[in-house]
């Protein structure tokens, strides 16, 4: 049973919208954050990308046993792998 993200802050988290990530770089890796992030913050978006995301990796799960990551974290570290081309 995988949720969307965790909504619960604690101290020391930043919240996501207020990140400030430098546009201006030449790496790869800045425009996917800025795009991350405005998938986040546009609830839209948000509601369209975790259903494509729940219906991929939850179609055929059960609700039962352990969390495991967040859709969210699963779907960061997926966008930075293929953006970086990393494995």
């Amino acid at each position: 049973m995988r949720k969307r993200f965790e909504q619960q802050l604690s101290v020391e988290i930043i919240p996501i919208p207020s990140v400030k990530i430098p546009a201006y770089k030449r790496d790869e890796l800045p425009p996917t954050l800025l795009a991350l992030q405005f998938i986040f913050m546009d609830q839209e978006l948000n509601q369209e990308v975790f259903s494509l995301i729940e219906k991929a990796i939850l179609s055929e799960k059960k609700n039962t046993g352990c969390t495991g990551m967040d859709l969210w974290h699963i779907l960061v570290l997926g966008a930075v792998r293929m953006t970086l081309d990393i494995n």
